[in-house]
């Protein structure tokens, strides 16, 4: 089994590699009876640091 993660849409990786050909060719082998789950929503790093940053410049203040 194979799990694979990206912040990139599937349309976007063929410029990413560089060889639009190659690229697509592993993309179709990847994705050949595959299942996709695309999420959608605010990162959780991104409000886990945020909450962070928010900790930090209260105990900053005080």
């Amino acid at each position: 089994s194979i799990m694979l993660t990206s912040n990139r849409s599937p349309g976007e990786w063929p410029a990413l590699f560089g060889n639009p050909l190659l690229a697509a060719a592993g993309l179709d082998r990847l994705a050949h009876h595959a299942e996709i789950v695309v999420i959608q929503g605010d990162s959780f790093r991104a409000h886990g640091r945020q909450k962070l940053e928010e900790e930090v410049k209260i105990a900053l203040a005080d």
